[in-house]
């Protein structure tokens, strides 16, 4: 991942605007003023496969790329801080992002998709 498609400032001024910048494989969005809700896509084609084990990886694997994020910007990372952090992952169906799940404080929640 890499900050340099967007400035520290650009990502913030972007996320108060109530657009959601695309940063490698995630996207970022200010779900409301206290959270964050930050987005990646399964490797999964079919949404029966994903177990959650498989679930729990691929939403660890984008906190991962969100944490790089932070570091590679002290001032977006100053702008997460006291925000509640919502990790979701989505799988493309027809060109549709649809959620499978969620992971927010440390609480693993499948979509209506896996229900």
């Amino acid at each position: 991942m890499n900050i340099t498609e967007y400035n520290s400032k650009s990502i913030v001024a972007l996320l108060e605007k109530g657009e959601r910048p695309k940063i490698g494989d995630i996207a970022i969005l200010k779900a409301d003023s206290d959270s964050l809700s930050v987005t990646g896509w399964t490797n999964y084609a079919d949404i029966d496969n994903i177990t959650e084990k498989i679930a729990r990886q691929e939403l660890d694997e984008i906190k991962t790329l969100f944490l790089k994020l932070q570091d590679e910007s002290p001032e977006f990372k100053s702008y997460c801080l006291n925000k509640k952090i919502i990790i979701n992952l989505c799988i493309d169906i027809y060109n549709a992002g649809l959620l499978v799940c969620t992971l927010a404080d440390d609480e693993f929640k499948w979509s209506n998709l896996k229900k």
